[in-house]
Formats: structure tokens, C-alpha cells, sequence
């Protein structure tokens, strides 16, 4: 196990916690979060610790997360689209929100409906043998300007556990399912992904802090999150469109995962 699906599997976690035209869109929920990662050691190999913010943006049917390394995901629910944005090199992979459901088209096309079949419950066994248990604690504290309430959340997975304590508010007023979907949009296109959303679902209101231990491979991974501010303003121009001089990457999601 690679220090990349490491970073890529406790972003996914946090993010599940958390929730989920070129002109410009009044009245836009804007979320700024930091997420601390703390060094860790795979393989032998010493990871350092990583810092990043990120702003999100939410309008009906759109949404956009950017983050501090020059990665941007855009959701496009309006197009039927959610793109991957690299302003590093200047790229971006454009996936259709029902991936899996083309996915499974091709395999069908190419090897048969028997592989199509075989691949989907490969992926619905991933869900199915995720065990997930939210209990609500007694503890309730500021967190910011919010009132927040103290959850233990433990997902057990066959390669390994993560245990978080979330601190979670209902003073934000945000469309919760919209967060859920540009958090998890990837992730949520999987077959048997809505049991796992319907268990977090105990969770009340957006997450405004929270301490994840992820235990992977014989590596210990600990994360913290905190959203640093909530607003609803203006959203920037062009948030939810590919900048002008940017090239589609026709190598797909692989490509997008093989990058920085």
C-alpha cells in the first residue's frame, strides 16, 4: 500500500465526515477548511506532514472545491458532468457523473455482460463489507462562532479502520446533500455507496472540526480539520467553468490519479 492511496483514502474520510456558465452567482454557500496531516511512515518510507485549505463553493446544481496545491474539482450536476482541474499544468479530465454506469458499458461491450456483472458486485462487495457505527456523545462545545456537537465515528474496512471525533453543527445553513455530493461525488457513483451515506447521515449538520486516526497497512495516519469560515457571498466568476487555454486529458481518471 503506496502513501498516495493513503492520502487519497483519509481525504475521503474527512470528506465523508464533512458532510457532502461564466457569469457570476449571488448568494453562494463559501466554506474555507484546513486539513493538517501529520508524518507517517509506509513502507520504510517517511511521508511528511501536509497542510492544506480549501474553499468551496455551492449553488443549486453546481459546486466547485479548491485546494491550496492548484487542484480544483468542479460539479456540474446541470451538465451531468464533474470535472478534475490541475492548474499546475494547466489540464483538466472531464468524468460524467454516471462513470460507473458507462464503465460497466464498456467492460459489457468489450468482454460481455457476464464481466460487467462480475466488476459490479466486485465494487459493491467494497461497500458491503465496510462496517460503519456513528454515535452521538454528550459532549457539545464552540467551535469558531458555532454551536457543536461531539460524534464518534468508527468505519471498519478490510484494509484497516479509521476512528474520528467530529464535531458537528446545525448552525450553518448549507444544502447538505449538495456538500455530500461534490465531498463524495466520485465515491458516490459506486454501487452500494448509499448504505454507507445513509449511516453518516446520523450525523447532524456540517462538520466544523474533527481528529481522524486511520489505522492502513501497518501505518498510523492522524488527521485534523477545522472549517475556518462559512459565508454566503458572491461566488467568483468562472468558478464553475474550465479556465480559458486549459487542455482535456483524454487519459481519463487514471491519468488524474498518476498525477501530483
Amino acid at each position: 500500500m503506496n502513501s498516495k492511496f493513503l492520502r487519497v483514502a483519509a481525504a475521503v474520510a474527512i470528506l465523508t465526515l464533512s458532510f457532502g456558465a461564466v457569469s457570476q452567482v449571488a448568494a453562494a454557500d463559501y466554506l474555507k477548511t484546513v486539513t493538517h496531516m501529520d508524518a507517517f511512515a509506509i513502507q520504510g518510507q517517511q511521508q511528511p506532514a501536509r497542510t492544506d485549505t480549501a474553499e468551496v463553493w455551492l449553488v443549486p446544481d453546481k459546486a466547485a472545491m479548491v485546494t491550496g496545491e492548484g487542484q480544483t474539482f468542479i460539479l456540474r450536476n446541470d451538465l451531468g458532468v464533474m470535472y478534475f482541474v490541475d492548474s499546475n499544468n494547466k489540464t483538466y479530465v472531464k468524468v460524467p457523473v454516471d462513470f460507473m454506469s458507462k464503465l460497466q458499458d464498456e467492460i459489457a461491450a468489450e468482454k460481455g455482460d457476464s464481466a460487467a456483472a462480475a466488476a459490479k458486485s466486485a465494487m459493491q462487495n467494497v461497500f458491503d463489507n465496510i462496517d460503519i457505527t456513528v454515535t452521538a456523545m454528550d459532549s457539545t462545545k464552540k467551535v469558531g462562532e458555532w454551536n457543536a456537537k461531539l460524534y464518534e465515528v468508527k468505519i471498519a474496512m478490510p484494509m484497516g479502520t479509521v476512528t474520528t471525533k467530529s464535531w458537528n453543527s446545525t448552525d450553518i445553513d448549507i444544502d447538505l446533500s449538495m456538500y455530500q455530493s461534490v465531498a463524495n461525488a466520485v465515491m458516490a457513483a459506486m454501487p452500494g455507496f448509499e448504505k454507507m451515506l445513509a449511516k453518516m447521515s446520523q450525523l447532524k449538520g456540517a462538520t466544523v472540526e474533527s481528529v481522524s486516526t486511520m489505522n492502513m497497512g501497518g501505518a498510523e495516519v492522524k488527521t485534523t480539520s477545522k472549517l475556518l469560515e462559512y459565508a454566503k457571498k458572491d461566488a467568483p466568476a468562472g468558478i464553475f467553468d474550465i479556465p480559458d487555454g486549459y487542455t482535456e486529458d483524454t487519459s481519463g481518471m487514471g491519468g488524474m490519479m498518476g498525477g501530483h
